[in-house]
């Protein structure tokens, strides 16, 4: 549950998450240091937030793995 809520927290997605560590191979590592999150409890809920506060810092992977929109789409608006 703790660890839901912690990835829900940061408004990435899973694929989000494991597309940055592809990119980052340090943080595979067994001993790679994942700072220590106040009233995080659990190690996996700890590394996302790590691994998301990251790719916040990052912005050239950010704006990389965003999905590109060519032609606006109007809200409420219909063809008919």
């Amino acid at each position: 549950a703790e660890f839901e809520e912690c990835l829900k927290s940061t408004g990435k997605s899973m694929n989000e998450i494991r597309a940055y560590m592809d990119e980052h191979p340090e943080l595979k590592r067994p001993f790679y240091h994942v700072p220590h999150r106040e009233g995080v409890a659990g190690t996996a809920a700890q590394f996302i937030l790590h691994v998301s506060d990251r790719i916040d810092k990052d912005t050239h992977f950010w704006k990389r793995s965003r999905v590109r929109v060519d032609q606006p789409v109007a809200a409420g608006v219909s063809g008919d």
